[in-house]
């Protein structure tokens, strides 16, 4: 594959030995380019204000003193919007991970998990624009069930029966051309009923859209 074809990416953790690491395993794959790596928020902040060449995606660790993953991400989607930001950590505890989503994660992957899950994360993210863990869809899932005030009915009451088609082939990975087609419609009708999603939901990015469909049972 060509240098420029590859997946440009960031390494942000304050553990140096892990950061060169999963740099070096990274640099292993053919399609994959660590161009940039920092051991803190400050140090990562500089490394984007001083190199002209940005990641396509950075990987935020959300444990870090003085700046952690949860202060520096929407420091970086305002001044990068462009640059999509999977998290990571050794927590899933789900209040963490909704809020990183909510302020623009493109997904979540643990950080003890298997090495090769961080790979698959940022393929997908290339491919779908979110990620979420497995662990974390189980949680999800889990949580709903021990809801005792199911309100799955009242929320899918506040869309249109388009746009609730549309979510679930969202979180069925397909891609707006697909769902067009899917749908027998135009590629502008899914565009205009997705950002009707977004409203509604009060989410502006497909993880967002992605992450209410599991937590409400809704895919």
């Amino acid at each position: 594959m060509e240098m420029n074809m590859r997946i440009k990416i960031g390494i942000v953790d304050d553990h140096a030995i892990f950061c060169d690491s999963l740099k070096l395993f990274l640099n292993q794959r053919e399609n994959i380019e660590v161009i940039l790596t920092a051991n803190s928020g400050e140090e990562l902040l500089t490394n984007l204000s001083t190199n002209i060449e940005k990641p396509d995606i950075i990987l935020l660790d959300i444990d870090m003193p003085k700046m952690d993953g949860i202060t520096l991400l929407p420091i970086i989607k305002n001044n990068y919007p462009f640059i999509r930001v999977i998290m990571f950590s050794f927590h899933a505890e789900l209040s963490i991970i909704d809020k990183t989503i909510k302020i623009g994660a493109s997904g979540y992957v643990r950080k003890g998990g298997s090495i090769e899950d961080i790979y698959y994360a940022i393929n997908y993210v290339m491919n779908y624009n979110f990620f979420l863990d497995d662990e974390v869809i189980e949680q999800l899932k889990a949580k709903k069930q021990r809801d005792e005030n199911d309100e799955v009915d009242n929320i899918s009451n506040r869309f249109t029966e388009r746009e609730f088609q549309i979510l679930k082939l969202i979180c069925k990975e397909k891609s707006t051309k697909q769902i067009a087609d899917i749908l027998n419609t135009s590629v502008k009708s899914i565009e205009y009923n997705r950002a009707c999603l977004f409203k509604k939901i009060k989410v502006d990015s497909m993880v967002g859209l992605v992450y209410f469909a599991i937590k409400n049972n809704l895919d």
